[in-house]
């Protein structure tokens, strides 16, 4: 028997299982625990039913009152550029508006 071959790599056997282990199959019998990769319980999250109820960070308001952003002023410098060219600023101009709301308790 040969223990290397002629560029000096080891002899590979085709029947090494049955010199290893006296058996030719490489069938196994039996029942194998494989761990489940899931969690064993699903909860069903129910879709928000507001637009409001998809932001998952919002805070309680203690007051009526709210804020809004408006746009007093706008000067549109959009024009054509060449390639490589400075692209132009457009100027936009935006003012902090409060609003209280008051009403009386329900």
């Amino acid at each position: 028997m040969r223990t290397a071959t002629a560029d000096g790599g080891p002899v590979k056997s085709p029947n090494r299982m049955q010199q290893t282990f006296g058996e030719s199959r490489a069938v196994v019998t039996g029942t194998v625990d494989v761990p489940s990769l899931m969690l064993p319980y699903v909860v069903e999250t129910p879709y928000p039913v507001r637009l409001i109820d998809l932001v998952v960070n919002r805070q309680v308001a203690q007051t009526n009152a709210y804020e809004y952003y408006q746009q007093v002023a706008r000067k549109n410098n959009a024009a054509p550029v060449p390639d490589l060219g400075i692209k132009p600023t457009s100027v936009c101009t935006l003012e902090a508006t409060r609003i209280a709301a008051a009403s009386s308790p329900i």
